[in-house]
C-alpha cells in the first residue's frame, strides 16, 4: 500500500466516523470498523471518553491477512484503551 493510499484510507475512515454520528442515536456508538483489502486488513477504532460525545482520537491499524483482527480489537485493544482512557486527555 502506498503512502497516498494510506492517507486516503485515514481520511476516509475519519470522515465515515463523523458521518456515523448521525446513526449514534439509532444504533449506538461505533466500536470499530474493519476494512479487508487484497493484501492487508485495516481497522479504525474511535476512542470515546464519554458516552454521548464524539470521538476526539482514532486508532488506525494495519493487520496481516489472516490475523484475528476482531479478537485482537475486542479482547486486547478495547479493554486496554478503556482501562487507560485517562491517557487520551
Amino acid at each position: 500500500m502506498t503512502s497516498e493510499e494510506t492517507k486516503h484510507y485515514a481520511v476516509q475512515a475519519v470522515l465515515r466516523a463523523a458521518i456515523r454520528e448521525d446513526f449514534v442515536n439509532k444504533l449506538g456508538n461505533l466500536r470499530h470498523s474493519i476494512g479487508t483489502y487484497n493484501r492487508l486488513i485495516r481497522a479504525t477504532i474511535p476512542i470515546i471518553k464519554e458516552e454521548n460525545l464524539p470521538a476526539k482520537f482514532f486508532i488506525l491499524l494495519s493487520f496481516d491477512i489472516g490475523a484475528d483482527v476482531k479478537g485482537i480489537i475486542e479482547n486486547e485493544l478495547l479493554p486496554y484503551t478503556h482501562k487507560n482512557i485517562k491517557l487520551f486527555a
